[in-house]
């Protein structure tokens, strides 16, 4: 009984610490950090009421081949994405997504090879309740 005691107690402070340094994928941390699923912060934006889109630049020669958004603060109606990679290339994401607050969008597929530079963001600020919601991108290599 005391060892299975101690491989509970075991368990429970590995699973603690696992989400405590990141494990969740939708915890938010650093710009560049990862968690041990792969998924790594990119970078965050802000939208506000006076504005209906922003952009993210994203530095470095980082190729990721998901994209899931993150809602802090407020949900956010976000109804399209474009995307610029190096090379030139672009996608247009039509998403008409809403992410409640504290939630994550479905995993966003890209279609480049090349590295990313920056994702504009459209979305709908007659739909966000509070006076600014916050979006974490979150990218998978």
């Amino acid at each position: 009984m005391r060892a299975m005691l101690s491989a509970a107690t075991v368990t429970v402070m590995l699973l603690a610490s696992h989400a405590v340094s990141g494990g969740d994928p939708a915890s938010p941390g650093p710009k560049g950090s990862w968690n041990a699923s792969g998924w790594q912060v990119v970078g965050r934006v802000e939208i506000s009421l006076q504005e209906e889109q922003d952009t993210l630049e994203v530095p470095g020669t980082d190729h990721f081949q998901l994209l899931r958004l993150e809602a802090r603060e407020a949900p956010a109606h976000i109804e399209r994405l474009v995307v610029y990679f190096d090379g030139g290339g672009i996608q247009r994401i039509p998403t008409r997504m809403v992410i409640p607050n504290g939630g994550t969008s479905q995993e966003i597929s890209l279609k480049s090879r090349f590295a990313l530079r920056k994702i504009e963001f459209w979305y709908d600020t007659a739909k966000t309740i509070e006076g600014k919601a916050g979006i974490i991108v979150h990218g998978l290599k």
